[in-house]
C-alpha cells in the first residue's frame, strides 16, 4: 500500500472505495489467509467500479492447449508466480479508484489507503497481469522454441506448465525462465518435476513440498473434478466433486453437480456424457427446477454418484508418447454416434528408442444428440465433423511432425466423404465440405464397430467399467501393430445397396429443348442416352460441315469446289458413316432437310 492519503485529498470526486474481506484457505502451503476486494459493489452513484472497467480480450492459450502440450514433454516442469498481481504497478492517475479504509489494532482512527498494484477482484486484473507476461515474452523472444516463447504460451494465469525432452534442456529452461521473469520483478516458486535430476538443480526454498499438483480451471476451487498431477509417478489423478448427499435430488441439484465435472481433455468422456444425457432426459420430462425426481430417476443419479467415487484411486500416465520417440508421432482419430450422443477421440501412436510401439488416449470430445430427431447416418456425419475440429485443435497446439489417420464404422459416412459435397443435399453437403477441408492430407478408413473406442463415448459407460477398459485407454489392439496388420482400405460402398433416403443424394435434372424447323426424322436426341456421347457426335458433324463450307482467299484453297446442298448432304452422310464405323456402334440418322 501507498502512504496514508491526506484528509484533504479524500474529498476527490474521482475515487472509489473497495470493500474487502478475508478468505481462509487452510489447504494452501503459502497463503492461508487472502484478502479479496469487491470491485462489483455499488457505490453511492449506483454504479460499481467493475461496471466502468473493460474486461479485456483473451490473450493467453486455453487450459486445454496448455495441458495438451504438457502431456507431450518427457520431462515435466511446473511452477507459479509469487503474488503475481502484486508485482504489477497501476498508473498513479488510476490509483484513486483503488482506495480502501483500514484500521489496525494500534490505530484509533480509520485511515484511507490507495492500492498501488493490480488488485484481485477488479474486472481487468487478469488481463493486465497476463498482458504483462505476454509483453515480457515478446521483448525477450529470439526464436520459436526458447524460454521467452514458453512464457508466452505455457502460463495459465500464474501457473507455469511446461517441460522438455531431456534433463539438460529442462534445467536450461528453468534457468532462462527464472531469469527473464526476475528482470520484471516476478519470482517463480513451487517448482516441481518428474525428474529428480532436474529438482537437484533447484534451491530447496523454491521447490514445492507437496507431492500432488492441482491442474484446475477455477482458481482456488476445491469442489470441481480437477486434474491432479503426481510428479513422482508422473501420473494424472482425479478429484471427485462434492455432492449434496442429504438434499432431495431435483433438477437443480443434478445440473449443479454435473457442472462440477471438470474434464478439460475429455479423457473421462464416457462418464461425463452419461450425466449430460441424463440432464437432457430431465428436460424432456419437463420437470421443474425444484421438483423432486421420480424414484426411478433418483436411483439412476445415486448410482452415478457412487460410481464417481471409484475415480479417486485411479490414475493415468501423463506422458502420451513413447520415451525417446522425439517429435515424430501419428494421430489416430475415431468417431461414432448413437441415438443419444456422438463423440470422437484421438490417440497418439509413437515408437520409442527400444522399438516398442505405444498407443495412448490423448483427448476426446462428446456431444448430446439434439432433441430434434436426426437419423443415425446424419449423427455419424456429425461425429466426423466433431473429430475434424478436435484434430484441428490438437494440430494447432503441437509443434511436431504428425501423420493423421481417421476411422469410422459408418459406411454411409465414408461414402459421403469420398465424393464431392455438391452431390448431396444441404445438410450433408455442408458437413462433408467441412470435414474434407479440416482433414485434408489425412486418411479416412473403416473400422469395425466392436473395435471403435468412440463407441464408448457415444453410448456412455459406468466408471468401474471404464477404468479397466483397455480399448478406451489404448485403442484397438492392432493400432500398436505394424501398418500391414491394420484394417484394409475400405472400398467406397455401392450406393445401390442403400435406400435413396439414407444416402441423401441430391437429385439432378436436365431439361433439353428441341426445335423442329421442318425436321421430321431427327432421332439424335432419342437414340443416345449419354449426353457426352451425343455431344461428341454433333461436334464431329459440325467440324466437318465447317471445313466443307470454308471459303478462303488463299490460292491453295481456291481450288476447293463450292458444294451444293445435295452434295454437302451426301458428303456429310459419307463422313458420318466413317465416324460411326470408327468410333460408335449406333447408327446416325441425318435429317432429310436442312
Amino acid at each position: 500500500m501507498a502512504p496514508v492519503i491526506p484528509s484533504e485529498d479524500t474529498k476527490n470526486s474521482n475515487t472509489y472505495y473497495l470493500p474487502h474481506h478475508a478468505v481462509l484457505k487452510p489447504s494452501s502451503t503459502t497463503t492461508k489467509c487472502r484478502v479479496v476486494f469487491d470491485g462489483s459493489s455499488k457505490s453511492s452513484t449506483g454504479i460499481s467500479l467493475n461496471e466502468c472497467l473493460m474486461v479485456g480480450p483473451t490473450v493467453q492459450d486455453s487450459l486445454y492447449a496448455i495441458v495438451i502440450r504438457f502431456r507431450m514433454y518427457e520431462i515435466a516442469l511446473v511452477a507459479d508466480i509469487t503474488k503475481m498481481y502484486r508485482q504489477i504497478w497501476v498508473h498513479p492517475d488510476d490509483r484513486s479508484l483503488q482506495r480502501v479504509y483500514w484500521q489496525s489494532k494500534t490505530d484509533t482512527d480509520v485511515r484511507t489507503y490507495e492500492l498501488t498494484t493490480v488488485t484481485y477482484g477488479t474486472a481487468c486484473a487478469p488481463y493486465l497481469a497476463i498482458r504483462c507476461l505476454q509483453q515480457l515474452s515478446h521483448d525477450h523472444r529470439r526464436n520459436e522454441d526458447d524460454a521467452a516463447e514458453r512464457i508466452g504460451k505455457d502460463f495459465y494465469v500464474d501457473d507455469f506448465l511446461s517441460g522438455a525432452d531431456n534433463e539438460d534442456e529442462a534445467v536450461q529452461l528453468y534457468s532462462d525462465v527464472k531469469s527473464i521473469l526476475a528482470s520484471a520483478g516476478f519470482e517463480l516458486r513451487k517448482w516441481n518435476s518428474n525428474s529428480s535430476e532436474v529438482l537437484s538443480n533447484i534451491p530447496a526454498n523454491l521447490k514445492d513440498d507437496k507431492s500432488i499438483v492441482t491442474v484446475d480451471d477455477v482458481q482456488g476451487s476445491v469442489s470441481t473434478l480437477g486434474l491432479l498431477w503426481h510428479p513422482e509417478s508422473d501420473t494424472f489423478r482425479f478429484k471427485v466433486p462434492e455432492c449434496f448427499i442429504n438434499a432431495p435430488i431435483t433438477k437443480r441439484i443434478v445440473v449443479s453437480e454435473m457442472s462440477k465435472l471438470f474434464d478439460p481433455l475429455g479423457i473421462l468422456g464416457p462418464i461425463v456424457i452419461t450425466a449430460k444425457v441424463f440432464v437432457q432426459l430431465l428436460w424432456k420430462s419437463k420437470l421443474g427446477w425444484d421438483e423432486v425426481l421420480p424414484s426411478s430417476l433418483c436411483n439412476v443419479w445415486e448410482n452415478y454418484r457412487r460410481g464417481l467415487n471409484t475415480l479417486e484411486s485411479f490414475s493415468i500416465p501423463r506422458l502420451k508418447k513413447a520415451p525417446g520417440s522425439g517429435k515424430t508421432i501419428q494421430l489416430h482419430g475415431f468417431c461414432d454416434a448413437s441415438k443419444n450422443a456422438y463423440g470422437a477421440c484421438i490417440y497418439v501412436r509413437s515408437v520409442g528408442t527400444n522399438g516398442i510401439t505405444t498407443t495412448r488416449l490423448l483427448t476426446a470430445k462428446s456431444r448430446v444428440a439434439p432433441i430434434q430427431t436426426l437419423s443415425i447416418p446424419r449423427l455419424e456425419l456429425c461425429s466426423a465433423v466433431l473429430l475434424s475440429h478436435l484434430h484441428e485443435n490438437v494440430m494447432l497446439n503441437l509443434n511436431m511432425n504428425i501423420n493423421s489417420f481417421f476411422w469410422s464404422d459408418s459406411s454411409i459416412t465414408l461414402h459421403w466423404l469420398h465424393n464431392p459435397p455438391s452431390n448431396y443435399n444441404t445438410f450433408v453437403a455442408n458437413r462433408v465440405a467441412e470435414v474434407q477441408r479440416l482433414t485434408e492430407g489425412g486418411i479416412w478408413n473403416h473400422v469395425a464397430g466392436l473395435e471403435n473406442p468412440a463407441d464408448l463415448i457415444s453410448r456412455g459407460c459406468d466408471p468401474c467399467e471404464l477404468i479397466n477398459n483397455t480399448l478406451w485407454w489404448k485403442g484397438p489392439p492392432w493400432l500398436s501393430s505394424d501398418r500391414s496388420e491394420w484394417p484394409s482400405m475400405f472400398p467406397v460402398p455401392d450406393v445401390k445397396k442403400f435406400p435413396p433416403e439414407v444416402v441423401e443424394a441430391k437429385p439432378c435434372s436436365l431439361a433439353a429443348v428441341t426445335r423442329s424447323s421442318g425436321v421430321t426424322d431427327c432421332t439424335l436426341f432419342t437414340r443416345y442416352s449419354s449426353l457426352s456421347r451425343l455431344t461428341r457426335i454433333v461436334a464431329y458433324c459440325r467440324r466437318f460441315v465447317h471445313h466443307c463450307r470454308i471459303k478462303s482467299a488463299g490460292s491453295d484453297l481456291q481450288l476447293l469446289p463450292h458444294l451444293t446442298s445435295d452434295e454437302l448432304r451426301q458428303a456429310l452422310i459419307s463422313f458420318v458413316k466413317v465416324v460411326q464405323e470408327e468410333h460408335f456402334s449406333n447408327e446416325i440418322t441425318i435429317p432429310s432437310q436442312r
